[in-house]
């Protein structure tokens, strides 16, 4: 029983950080600054995105739940929404945890709730070569 459990522990570990990288890219595409783990308004977030190299507060906090504790994930967006004005963006690897979310933050527009499969697909699309899409849509 053990084994499976760091197996799956591990998987959700893994999972996170694949998120967390993922996110980190999407950032620096629309030409964010970003980093991880970096804390801000009393919270360890997973990554932030930052209009500029000196801005201090971030546009964006981004907060991965694969496995985690979905409680405080909930309150680390909402302070950074209150006291920072940042939009907040939760990525959810369980189906539960999502409509628990989705409830959650029904009534605030400026917290985001999305599926891992959405990042996946999200991810996939940015990285694609633009050059190419370019090549065969112009005219």
């Amino acid at each position: 029983m053990k084994v499976a459990e760091s197996t799956i522990s591990l998987q959700l570990f893994s999972r996170h950080d694949d998120l967390k990288q993922k996110m980190v890219d999407t950032g620096n595409k629309l030409r964010y600054n970003t980093s991880t783990e970096e804390t801000c308004a009393g919270y360890r977030h997973d990554v932030l995105w930052k209009p500029g190299p000196y801005k201090r507060d971030p546009s964006h906090v981004i907060e991965i739940c694969a496995g985690g504790s979905l409680p405080k994930d909930f309150d680390a967006l909402s302070v950074a929404n209150r006291e920072l004005g940042a939009k907040g963006i939760l990525v959810t690897v369980d189906e539960a945890d999502y409509h628990k979310a989705i409830r959650r933050f029904e009534n605030q527009p400026d917290i985001v709730v999305v599926k891992a499969e959405t990042v996946d697909r999200l991810h996939e699309l940015m990285m694609t070569d633009l050059e190419f899409l370019k090549s065969i849509f112009s005219e």
